[in-house]
């Protein structure tokens, strides 16, 4: 009838499906009652048709109407590419350049400063701890980083990003490199980490930031000097932080999935207030 895919039904026992219907929309569901309608699925899923559907490059019609290009100048979001970083979701990409966005790479092992006229920079996941030492040396991007953060410039960094912004990356030998230094924290790299987990987080009101993603526990951010932390949660105080424009994540968030985020990061004139609190 609808023209897509059926992935698999949910068969309940009458006290689930009493459960469900009595629901009340605006209280979030508990944690436990995900685990048992997980339960219940896992068994009448067809969960290959599902990755074969997440490999499409179809947009949902809903998100189509949301990426029309802007009038006026385009936003230039400088992004890190290079061996050191450059992993992100490649729909996060597309849908910024959708949205009006143009992009420009930038190479924190190899270039002496950012793309000219730059919005915002994005430092994605990667490896830099493999290259830390090579990362260290190149201290005129650096500056360069730190002069443009210093005069109001955006700078957004996931995981591995967030390492490269802290002021030393500490690998499992003890060995130390210095790094851009825009956030007083030490990222402190777990080789043994498990796989990254899905994970939920509440920002303050008005935050221009998702609510889920994935927790890499590969980086520990240990604060060394006082920042924002953007999580409600005192138990994620150091998932989500930040310093004037800069800000760090140890969270994995798809830009792409959350229109009003893909706004924030394609219209980055756009000022959210947030209620957050300093360590």
């Amino acid at each position: 009838l609808w023209r897509v895919p059926v992935l698999g039904h949910l068969p309940l026992p009458p006290p689930m499906r009493e459960l469900v219907d009595n629901w009340q929309g605006d209280t979030p569901p508990s944690a436990d009652l995900f685990g048992v309608l997980a339960d219940h699925l896992s068994p009448h899923w067809d969960q290959p048709a599902l990755g074969e559907l997440m490999q499409r490059p179809a947009w949902p019609r809903e998100f189509e109407i949301s990426q029309q290009t802007p009038a006026g100048p385009r936003t230039r979001i400088a992004i890190a590419q290079d061996e050191a970083f450059g992993w992100c979701f490649p729909e996060a990409l597309d849908a910024l350049e959708r949205a009006g966005a143009t992009l420009c790479d930038f190479s924190p092992l190899r270039s002496e400063r950012l793309p000219e006229r730059t919005d915002l920079v994005y430092i994605g996941c990667g490896h830099p701890e493999q290259f830390a030492e090579a990362l260290s040396r190149n201290h005129c991007l650096m500056q360069a980083l730190r002069t443009y953060a210093a005069g109001g410039g955006r700078v957004y960094a996931e995981a591995s990003g967030a390492a490269y912004l802290s002021r030393q990356l500490i690998l499992p030998d003890g060995t130390a490199a210095n790094m851009a230094g825009l956030l007083p924290i030490n990222a402190r790299f777990n080789a043994a980490a498990s796989p990254p987990e899905q994970a939920e987080v509440t920002f303050g009101l008005g935050s221009w930031f998702a609510d889920r993603g994935y927790r890499t526990a590969q980086w520990e951010m240990e604060p060394c000097g006082a920042m924002l932390t953007y999580a409600q949660d005192p138990r994620q105080r150091c998932d989500v932080l930040g310093r004037g424009n800069v800000i760090c994540s140890r969270i994995l968030f798809n830009i792409a999935a959350y229109p009003t985020l893909m706004e924030r990061f394609a219209r980055p004139s756009l000022a959210g207030r947030a209620i957050v609190r300093t360590f």
